[in-house]
C-alpha cells in the first residue's frame, strides 16, 4: 500500500476514483463473478528514465465489451436483438486506459525531459505484450487530453482517434459555497434558470437521505432503477454491471449513497422505495 501511494498518488490519484481505495474497490469488486464482462484484470505502468524519474505512469484493464460501444444507437439497437438469443454476439476483449466504470485523465506523460516519445513506444510495446497474451482485440488509449503531439505520434503508430461523448468535470474552486444561494450565484444566468426551474422547485417533494445500509429487497430495487435508465440510452453500449457493484459501494466508506424518496403526502405506494438513488 504504501509503494502505491507514494509512487502512485502524486501523478494519478488526483485525477478520479482511482486513487489507492478507488483501485482496490475495482479489482475487488471485479473478480470471481459469474459472467465473464465482470471479470477485469488490471495493469500498472511507471516508466522512469535513466536517473528514475517518473516519466509515464498509466493503469490499463482487460474487460470484454460489445464491438458497438461507440456505434450509433441505431446500429446497437439491430445488434441488440440478435444479443437476446446470442448475449456475446460481437464481443471481444478490449485492453483499455483506465477502465469502464472510472472517468478522468488516466496518463500522466512528463514532456520536461525529452524522453516522453521513447516511453510512449515503449508503453505501446508492452501493451501489444499484454494484448496478444489476453487475446484483446482492441487496444483502447482513452480520455487523452487535447495535444496534438501526443495525437500525431499515436496516429503514426496506427491508432485511430475516435470523438467520444464529452466528461463531466467540477473543478475545487466551484465547490467554494456554503448555501443554496451562494452556490447559484457562482452559475451562469442560463444555469441557474435550469437550476431553479427543473430542481429547487420539486425539493419540497423529496426526503433526501445519505445511506449506508438497505435491505436485500430494496437493494434489488436499487438495480432495477439502475437497469431502467440503462436501457434507455445506446450512445455507449456496455454490458450491464453487475449488484455486486452497489453492495461493495455501501460497504465502502469513500462511496457515497444518496438516496431521494417522495414524501408520505406524495407517495401512496405500500412500501416507499427511493424514485432516484
Amino acid at each position: 500500500i504504501s509503494w502505491f501511494e507514494d509512487r502512485w498518488l502524486p501523478f494519478l490519484g488526483g485525477n478520479g476514483s482511482f486513487d489507492w481505495d478507488g483501485l482496490a474497490f475495482l479489482e475487488d469488486t471485479f473478480k470471481d463473478n459469474p459472467e465473464p464482462e465482470h471479470n477485469w484484470s488490471f495493469h500498472y505502468f511507471i516508466i522512469r528514465d535513466n536517473l528514475g524519474k517518473p516519466i509515464i505512469a498509466s493503469f490499463f484493464t482487460v474487460a470484454l465489451c460489445k464491438d458497438d460501444i461507440f456505434s450509433p444507437p441505431s446500429v446497437s439497437e439491430a445488434i441488440e436483438k440478435e444479443r437476446k438469443l446470442n448475449p456475446y454476439y460481437l464481443c471481444s476483449k478490449v485492453l483499455m486506459m483506465g477502465s469502464l466504470l472510472t472517468e478522468g485523465q488516466h496518463i500522466f506523460i512528463d514532456k520536461t525531459g525529452g524522453h516522453w516519445q521513447d516511453a510512449i513506444l515503449l508503453l505501446l510495446e508492452q501493451l501489444s505484450i499484454i494484448q496478444e497474451k489476453a487475446g484483446a482485440s482492441i487496444i483502447n488509449l482513452r480520455d487523452l487530453e487535447n495535444d496534438p503531439e501526443l495525437h500525431n505520434l499515436l496516429l503514426s503508430e496506427g491508432y485511430v482517434k475516435i470523438d467520444l461523448p464529452e466528461a463531466n468535470v467540477i473543478y475545487k474552486d466551484k465547490l467554494q459555497w456554503n448555501s443554496i444561494e451562494n452556490y447559484i450565484a457562482q452559475l451562469s444566468p442560463k444555469s441557474r434558470s435550469h437550476i431553479r426551474r427543473d430542481a429547487i422547485r420539486y425539493e419540497q417533494f423529496y426526503d433526501i437521505e445519505i445511506v449506508k445500509n438497505v435491505s436485500d429487497e430494496e437493494m434489488d430495487y436499487w438495480y432495477e432503477l439502475y437497469k431502467n435508465v440503462e436501457s434507455r440510452t445506446l450512445t455507449l453500449n456496455t454490458f450491464l454491471l453487475p449488484k455486486k457493484v452497489f453492495g461493495k459501494m455501501l460497504e465502502h466508506p469513500k462511496w457515497e449513497i444518496v438516496k431521494l424518496t417522495l414524501k408520505k403526502e406524495y407517495d401512496d405506494r405500500k412500501k416507499r422505495f427511493p424514485v432516484a438513488v
